[in-house]
């Protein structure tokens, strides 16, 4: 890793005016005379530079959270811009690091599919590798020096996530400080904090919105109300969410009032922010509204709705509007009880809901078993060497013509599926689409760039390229596909996108991952949930086989409101 230093002269610097904002020049005030020991360990502690540890960064935070003083306002927001850099020369630091690992993976990947390829031709079952591949990639069932390279990315990679987090750390830490003052000196705080994000850009506006959510108060839910009228649909989604987390009356009345917005995925952000409300005094309405408005919604967002209700409430009832009026009929007093005698009650809510996994049996469109109302579906598919085998018996060597293989039956349950959707049988946002991710070594998208719509012939066209192209070979990359799958339509700011983009992934996988980006499965989880942060997508997952990994898969759909199904 590279060093990145700052010269002693302006070190000097930038302490002096830390210290000056601290205002250790002055005498402690009475309520608090541990203040400049306080601001003085913060400042000798929190450097964001290679040599300081994150723990080191992260108690000098959250100290200084715990101050109870309006001055650690400045000396957090002081330290943000050096965070946020830091952390940015990391990730670059780790992107060339894995654009190395790619390049010669993929170089070596394709020699050896291509020798694999011919054999199998040729009738022959083995090939000869060259000594680099070997070396690289593994032979004779010992792995390679790949997989050590890239745990090591994994670790680096870790590390970055850790220390951009810490940026919306930093963000908690002044609503921590928020929570704890009162009258002139709460309204001095939010001031602060609220003039700081208005004048910040871009990521640094996100990054306040993050931590926000955690701060009470009637300004920062009139901030975070003007931001839910932004052009930037992104930051829309974001100031949704953190008004979920703040958990007022003023901010379910504003999230309410969004899920009658004419974008989809703002619907569905205001859903996510109203699955955070632990506030005893407004749950009943919340609840009220969302099941109302979960009867005019046709498509997958109704989805969305009933895991929203099973995560305030902590149950999982069955997704109908049916179950859902009965059980609220029976428990909503018990509920609105319970709510309001929880420790905390209308603060801003600190741990996220737990997830819940919510099955449903409705709808037209179904693949391998799990049925959705979704009308715009991305199937992504594993096409890997192991979908040769027989799809009852994996031990058996040649599967006869009797038999299925696994890559034939994920070829009938395509075709099934498409077969569901109509260009007739659309929703709000128009006719059904469809597109196909199939993922081996490396990932093919059927056509790049667009949703399909489900006409007759588009459909013969897909059925046709399926019976084509969906041939299995190579290894297992379910990051770089799902990657794929958000790519094809573009941004969460695409006009397109957010009037008939997908809505819906399906993932089948029979193997754990063992190329692309990412095959660690904490990351891919992780990634997975950035990408759809703003994108709303529901992920169900199948894992076929015992190869496949089922913490894996049951994770990636528990964090992204979907069913998994093993098969």
């Amino acid at each position: 890793m590279r060093a990145f230093t700052l010269r002693p002269a302006a070190l000097m610097a930038v302490a002096a005016a830390l210290l000056a904002v601290a205002g250790l020049g002055r005498p402690a005030t009475a309520e608090n005379a541990e203040w400049p020991r306080l601001a003085k360990e913060f400042v000798d502690q929190f450097k964001a530079k290679p040599g300081v540890s994150l723990d080191q960064k992260r108690k000098a935070v959250n100290s200084l959270a715990k101050s109870n003083d309006l001055r650690a306002i400045d000396l957090l927001a002081g330290v943000l811009d050096d965070q946020e850099k830091y952390a940015g020369k990391m990730r670059k630091e780790w992107e060339e690091g894995e654009a190395a690992w790619k390049e010669k993976t993929d170089r070596l990947q394709k020699s050896v599919d291509a020798k694999s390829k011919a054999a199998r031709e040729r009738g022959e079952d083995q090939i000869s590798v060259s000594p680099e591949e070997a070396e690289w990639l593994g032979a004779n069932n010992q792995p390679g020096k790949m997989e050590e390279a890239k745990r090591q990315l994994g670790t680096k990679y870790r590390g970055v996530l850790a220390e951009e987090g810490l940026a919306v750390g930093i963000v908690r830490a002044m609503a921590r400080v928020v929570n704890t003052l009162q009258g002139d000196e709460l309204d001095k705080a939010t001031a602060k904090v609220v003039g700081g994000a208005t004048a910040a850009k871009d990521t640094r506006k996100s990054i306040y919105l993050q931590g926000l959510g955690y701060a009470k108060g009637e300004r920062i839910t009139a901030f975070l109300e003007t931001m839910t009228k932004d052009a930037s649909v992104d930051l829309v989604q974001a100031a949704l969410e953190a008004l979920g987390r703040q958990n007022s009356e003023r901010g379910a009345d504003i999230l309410i009032a969004k899920l009658d917005d004419a974008r989809w995925q703002v619907r569905a952000s205001a859903i996510t922010g109203l699955s955070f409300y632990r506030n005893g005094a407004v749950v009943g309405k919340v609840m009220d509204a969302m099941l109302e408005r979960a009867k005019k919604e046709d498509g997958v967002l109704q989805r969305n709705f009933f895991v929203a209700m099973a995560k305030i409430v902590q149950e999982a009832v069955p997704a109908t509007i049916e179950a859902w009026e009965s059980w609220w009929k029976s428990n909503r007093d018990e509920m609105i009880k319970k709510l309001g005698a929880r420790e905390g009650n209308g603060l801003p809510v600190e741990e996220d809901p737990p997830d819940m996994i919510v099955e449903t049996n409705q709808g037209s469109s179904s693949f391998y078993g799990i049925t959705t109302n979704s009308k715009h579906i991305i199937f992504v598919v594993d096409v890997s060497g192991s979908m040769r085998v027989d799809s009852k018996d994996p031990s058996k060597e040649n599967p006869g013509p009797e038999d299925k293989t696994r890559i034939q039956v994920a070829r009938e349950e395509l075709k099934k599926a498409l077969q569901t959707l109509s260009a007739a049988d659309g929703d709000d946002r128009g006719e059904a689409t469809f597109n196909i991710v199939v993922f081996s070594s490396g990932v093919e998208v059927y056509k790049e760039g667009k949703m399909i719509d489900a006409t007759k012939k588009n459909k013969e066209d897909a059925i046709k390229w399926i019976d084509e192209k969906v041939i299995a070979e190579g290894m297992t990359n379910i990051f770089d596909a799902m990657e794929q799958a958000f790519n094809i339509i573009s941004a969460t700011s695409d006009a397109k996108n957010l009037k008939k983009g997908a809505d819906t992934i399906f993932l089948m996988s029979d193997g754990a991952p063992n190329r692309g980006k990412f095959f660690e499965p904490d990351l891919i989880v992780a990634e997975v949930k950035k990408l759809n942060a703003k994108r709303k997508m529901t992920i169900h997952t199948i894992g076929v086989g015992d190869g496949h990994d089922p913490r894996l898969l049951r994770e990636l759909a528990a964090t992204n409101g979907g069913q998994y199904l093993a098969r």
